[in-house]
């Protein structure tokens, strides 16, 4: 997605992680798959995507009427396709690849591969369509990319010396890897993950997304096995990380400082990648941000260098003074504001109680069960067959939250008031769990946020905001993020009146009215 993002906007980009092969790519998995299915006609799944890709162009009703011939006779695809050829039912894109597929098969035994492969380039013009078939932006990464397969034909075994099915056989078995064709020879903006990007180093570095790192949840295995011992010492499953067994307890908390020590060990790496500015960016995510919160804690420690030009000076900093002339001596500091975090007021505590963590755990496994039931046709009979047990261990629960959480959906769901929301007879559309950004305005800052439901009914597009506490269901308290929330559903349905509304968990309903939408919200 960055990758494509940056092309389409002009910026040269190529994707620079170490691991990042020539046989991930979809243009080599197609060629792969295409001399797979000509050395190897049984093969249906290769067949099935080369007929799907541009090298046949297929459409889904051409690989359904081949995959139901198949079953009607017993036979696979590639025999199905001629079959059905043979009794003039081919479309004529279908005619036109059966043909030179002909073509390239008598050539199997006659010609090495980077030969064959040139010929299949230029025989099925591949080049062109591939050109088309991607978005513009993409064209000239795509067709690097099939250059680079038949380079590679080349290289292996100096081109000569390997048949086609051979060839095909080192690559499917992981015996050969290619890197990733240098499109941009100048100034390029290089993709990488934090340990592909170990030993490099690059005037600026960009960490995007700092704090969409997944967390390991669920089952594991303790394992606690000292070189110098003949056997484990200790061997065990963790069912969750909330639920620890004394015997287990020790071992664990090895393991978490160690692993808290190697996260801090890739947060280093990751900005010391830089050699003159380090740009760090996030999106607000529901639980813990470790790394957002970690440089928010050392915010007042930190300070950007950065040159300030005399014609046009930072918001913020001092004039030059009056001796003053032409450019600074040097780079001046200055703090990021965005860093900072202020402090809680004295007093105030900083940590939820046991009782508000135990809230947002419900509350969380109850917006997850929601969204999961609503997708049914009776959400009421999803929600009613849930085991407690079981979404305790899937959610990393105790048994009474989930049971609690199950309990607070079956209330919204069976609510008078707000069961016309998950009743599929009513609900013309429905989408969960909407991702909602802003840009900054009037001097404010860029936002975003999520839509827990949006359901089109036949009056009105409503806007749903689930909460666990029915104390919480005052709308003006919300009133902010609501407008914006309102804002990109007015912008999803042009046209349709907006209306929002909070629900709690015993089932109650608290409608906002929400003001004229604005145009800076995307959904």
């Amino acid at each position: 997605l960055y990758l494509r993002a940056l092309l389409a906007a002009g910026i040269p980009a190529a994707a620079g992680d170490s691991e990042a092969s020539l046989l991930d790519t979809l243009e080599a998995q197609d060629l792969l798959a295409l001399l797979n299915a000509l050395v190897s006609p049984g093969s249906d799944l290769d067949f099935a995507q080369v007929l799907k890709s541009p090298i046949a162009g297929l459409g889904d009703a051409d690989l359904l009427a081949i995959a139901r011939l198949a079953r009607e006779t017993g036979q696979g695809w590639w025999h199905a396709a001629h079959h059905m050829a043979a009794r003039g039912d081919a479309t004529p894109a279908l005619r036109r690849f059966l043909a030179l597929a002909a073509r390239w098969s008598d050539l199997l035994g006659s010609l090495p591969p980077h030969d064959l492969i040139d010929r299949i380039l230029a025989e099925g013009e591949l080049k062109s369509r591939y050109a088309r078939a991607v978005p513009r932006a993409m064209a000239a990464q795509s067709l690097a990319h099939l250059d680079a397969f038949l380079h590679l034909a080349l290289d292996l075994d100096g081109g000569r010396f390997l048949t086609p099915y051979a060839f095909v056989r080192r690559l499917k078995r992981g015996l050969a890897r290619a890197a990733l064709p240098e499109l941009h020879a100048g100034e390029v903006v290089r993709l990488s993950t934090i340990h592909g990007a170990k030993g490099l180093e690059a005037p600026i570095v960009i960490l995007a997304d700092a704090d969409s790192r997944p967390l390991a949840n669920g089952p594991s295995v303790l394992l606690h096995w000292p070189a110098e011992a003949p056997h484990p010492l200790h061997f065990s499953l963790q069912l969750s990380s909330r639920r620890v067994h004394p015997a287990q307890r020790a071992l664990v908390q090895a393991e978490q400082l160690a692993a808290e020590r190697e996260d801090w060990n890739l947060l280093y790496v990751a900005m010391t990648r830089a050699r003159q500015q380090l740009w760090i960016t996030r999106v607000p995510v529901r639980g813990e941000a470790q790394w957002s919160r970690r440089l928010a804690v050392h915010a007042e420690a930190l300070d950007v260098v950065m040159p300030v030009d005399a014609g046009q000076r930072q918001p913020g900093l001092a004039a030059p003074s009056a001796g003053d002339e032409g450019e600074p001596d040097g780079p001046e500091r200055i703090g990021v504001p965005w860093l900072a975090r202020p402090e809680p007021a004295q007093g105030q505590a900083i940590d939820l109680d046991e009782a508000q963590v135990r809230a947002a755990r419900i509350g969380s496994a109850m917006h997850s069960l929601l969204e999961a039931a609503a997708a049914a046709p009776h959400a009421e009979s999803v929600l009613a067959a849930c085991d407690a047990g079981s979404l305790a261990l899937q959610l990393d629960l105790d048994p009474g939250e989930a049971l609690a959480a199950i309990q607070a959906a079956l209330r919204i769901v069976r609510s008078p008031q707000a069961r016309v929301y998950f009743d599929a007879a009513q609900v013309r559309w429905a989408r969960n769990e909407v991702d909602v950004a802003w840009p900054a305005a009037d001097g404010g800052e860029p936002g975003w946020g999520r839509i827990d439901r949006l359901v089109e009914l036949d009056e009105a597009v409503w806007v749903l905001d689930y909460k666990l506490a029915a104390r919480n269901l005052d709308p003006a308290r919300y009133a902010p993020i609501l407008q914006r929330y309102a804002q990109a559903a007015a912008a999803l349905c042009p046209g349709k009146p907006v209306r929002v509304a909070l629900i709690g968990g015993d089932g109650s309903v608290g409608e906002w009215r929400a003001a004229d939408p604005a145009k800076a919200v995307s959904a």
